[in-house]
């Protein structure tokens, strides 16, 4: 049954825990069955190396950069603004961002633009030439060759979502192409965006008003877009409960499959949040539990890119269930379900280099 697309402009604070927290052995599952990792006997280790690259993460609201096992943690940027919503050029030599100050109130809600700084330190500066107003900007994504920008847009509540949502700029040129993503007439907002391998096409989450409340609507769900044909394709997520709603999706290097934060919002849900393997067209190939959160609602996940070699994915757990205040750390995770290692408690919205 065709699903109609809402999405998420979720931004949850991502996290880090200290210590180490190992799964279980790989979960050796079937094409197309979901399968569910559970944890080993404390002191186990399971035999994966650990990845190469570097990690930015955001401390504080500002930019910190560190090594892939959790070690060398260093400040990037020092402003009073808060800076958010990472994502690393091609090369591997810069990260661009959002940026933001507080308004009268003491909230971040004043933009200040898209920025980018040098992964090595310094050489901090803005990013021109977005399409206005720059101020809907919710994420952004570097193709794999680093010619295009994607820039995704909050066009929620407004008749510009289906025109307007989603750009693509030619960062050489500095042309501007927006991609239609929903139907006519529709209003929608993009959240998260990310690129496939081959700079084809793009996965997106996204979220559109459909009128009056249809209990068969999957409120928030991903969607491919072909750049060469602009053919926009909601993902086929019947394989799973209504109840669950997806959030956040990157891309495995390799291409074979999508990798998306699942929200079950059954009261009789086990776990609440959890990450899914998915093929390109929405089929299930594993689950996978992220051990550092709590099974509640109060926990919430962020994607943070997969590794270069494509065998692990940075993961935020953003736990607010203690009183008066938010526990933030990065997990590392293998992506056959055998390693969780907790990198750092203090930080969010990781994303990994791209070599």
């Amino acid at each position: 049954m065709k699903r109609t697309l809402l999405m998420s402009l979720l931004f949850i604070s991502t996290a880090l825990t200290a210590g180490v927290a190992w799964a279980s052995p790989p979960v050796r599952v079937s094409p197309g069955v979901s399968a569910t990792v559970a944890s080993l006997a404390p002191g186990t280790r399971a035999n994966v190396t650990s990845p190469r690259g570097k990690i930015a993460f955001v401390r504080g609201g500002h930019i910190w950069i560190m090594n892939a096992n959790g070690t060398s943690p260093r400040r990037l940027t020092n402003a009073t603004a808060h800076d958010s919503g990472l994502t690393w050029t091609a090369n591997g030599k810069r990260i661009t961002f959002l940026r933001r100050a507080k308004d009268a109130y003491g909230f971040y809600s004043i933009y200040r633009g898209v920025w980018s700084v040098k992964a090595t330190g310094g050489g901090l500066r803005p990013i021109r030439g977005l399409p206005t107003p720059a101020s809907r900007i919710v994420s952004i994504a570097w193709s794999p060759k680093g010619r295009y920008l994607a820039i995704a847009r909050d066009y929620y509540g407004t008749s510009q979502g289906s025109k307007k949502a989603l750009a693509v700029i030619d960062m050489h040129t500095g042309h501007v192409r927006f991609v239609r993503v929903f139907d006519s007439g529709w209003n929608g907002a993009i959240g998260r965006v990310a690129w496939s391998p081959s700079g084809k096409k793009l996965v997106l989450e996204a979220r559109v008003t459909a009128g009056p409340f249809d209990p068969s609507f999957r409120f928030f769900s991903l969607a491919t877009v072909d750049l060469s044909s602009g053919k926009f394709t909601e993902l086929d997520l019947d394989a799973f409960p209504q109840s669950v709603d997806f959030f956040d999706v990157v891309w495995q290097p390799s291409g074979q499959n999508l990798i998306s934060v699942a929200l079950d919002e059954s009261p009789t849900s086990s776990w609440r949040s959890k990450l899914e393997v998915l093929t390109p067209d929405g089929t299930p190939v594993r689950a996978l539990q992220v051990l550092a959160a709590k099974p509640d609602a109060n926990c919430g996940l962020t994607l943070g890119d997969c590794s270069p070699d494509g065998r692990w994915v940075a993961v935020g757990v953003d736990d607010s269930s203690a009183r008066g205040s938010v526990r933030h750390s990065t997990v590392l995770l293998s992506l056959d379900g055998s390693t969780q290692r907790t990198l750092t408690t203090r930080g969010s919205q990781p994303a990994f280099s791209p070599r």
